[in-house]
């Protein structure tokens, strides 16, 4: 996917939505800064790939997607689950003002 973005969107000048490169760098340095067994919640899921790279450098932190669109919850459970972190992974669909009030029954 990065190499997508860089190689392909780059030439154009076009600006690739994921949060590959620079921007997985940063999110993951912001990241790694909270409690060491945190879980990470995540508002805007896209193509699931920021959750894959946050779950794949962070192990044993949970990760929990927001997604209001339910076609990128279908192409981001199965990147994820290609990923082989869907036990560490969860793309829940719908608005975020309805999902966030559920974070209190959740371990």
């Amino acid at each position: 996917i990065e190499h997508y973005g860089s190689e392909v969107l780059g030439a154009e000048g076009m600006w690739s939505k994921f949060a590959g490169g620079s921007k997985a760098e940063c999110l993951l340095s912001a990241v790694r800064g909270s409690l060491p067994s945190s879980p990470v919640l995540e508002i805007g899921t896209y193509c699931g790939y920021s959750s894959v790279r946050l779950a794949a450098d962070l192990p044993g932190v949970r990760i929990l997607s927001l997604e209001l669109d339910p076609t990128l919850v279908v192409i981001a459970r199965n990147i994820v689950a290609l990923a082989g972190l869907a036990a560490v992974v969860d793309v829940w669909p719908g608005h975020s003002q309805l999902l966030l009030p559920r974070l209190s029954t959740i371990e």
